[in-house]
């Protein structure tokens, strides 16, 4: 199977919720509120992003008690 770019592929809100998602898995403490801000500029609403948020924390949860 033939890899593809995700930017070919995802929106420029999916992106950057999946970067978000991704720093949100390395540790909470490493989001910033300009990040936040910025997943806004591109279009995702609070509920997406709350959403994206209780995933990586449900993700993290269940990597630290398996």
């Amino acid at each position: 199977m033939e890899e593809v770019a995700p930017e070919k592929i995802l929106s420029a809100k999916e992106l950057t919720l999946m970067r978000d998602a991704g720093k949100l898995n390395k540790g909470p403490g490493v989001m910033i509120e300009e990040e936040v801000l910025a997943v806004r500029c591109e279009g995702a609403s609070d509920e997406e992003i709350l959403e994206v948020n209780q995933a990586s924390a449900c993700f993290n949860f269940s990597k630290q008690t398996l």
